[in-house]
């Protein structure tokens, strides 16, 4: 499915892809195994479900906005692309790419988030038993804003409670970190 200066909704996509472009707008798409919707330059996505082993791939100029990510399904970010309202749910991925902003995320508990380059995370909240990956040489500058339980709120708005974790992988470097009870 091609979508170019138009308006799509309630679309099931059960193999292949479809591409959303050129002030297009595909509103309420679900994607099922083996599938992908790529948000290219300006081009929308208003909630997408992502199912088991799918993608929903936004690229420069592209936006998504309330996706919903599924165990085993992902979301990727890439230079320029910006997603906003995310929800991760168990079991699935978000990825945000150098040059990429997700905002508003909300990450459940077995969520992930993997967060690279210079990738930028906009009042995010990470639940108990949810994770943060960022990659070797990335700092994740943690400052004031402390919440009861897990991590403190990180200084662009980033929340880890009740258990979140931040993983740090090799040459990887926090800035001011504080980890309270049942955080690490």
């Amino acid at each position: 499915l091609r979508v170019v200066g138009a308006t799509v909704s309630g679309v099931s996509i059960l193999s292949g892809f479809d591409n959303i472009s050129s002030g297009a707008v595909a509103s309420g798409t679900t994607l099922g195994a083996f599938t992908a919707q790529n948000v290219n330059g300006s081009g929308t996505a208003v909630s997408t479900l992502v199912g088991n082993l799918a993608v929903n791939r936004v690229f420069a100029g592209g936006h998504a906005s309330a996706t919903r990510i599924s165990s085993g399904g992902f979301e990727t970010v890439s230079s320029g692309g910006v997603t906003t309202g995310s929800v991760v749910l168990s079991g699935g991925t978000e990825q945000v790419f150098g040059g990429a902003v997700a905002s508003n995320l909300t990450v459940s508990s077995g969520g992930v988030v993997q967060l690279a380059g210079n990738g930028a995370l906009t009042s995010a909240t990470f639940a108990g038993g949810s994770l943060l990956e960022y990659t070797s040489g990335l700092a994740v500058n943690i400052s004031s804003g402390v919440v009861s339980s897990g991590l403190n709120a990180l200084s662009n708005g980033i929340t880890a409670i009740a258990g979140g974790a931040i993983n740090v992988q090799s040459g990887g470097t926090t800035i001011g970190v504080t980890v309270l009870s049942a955080g690490s």
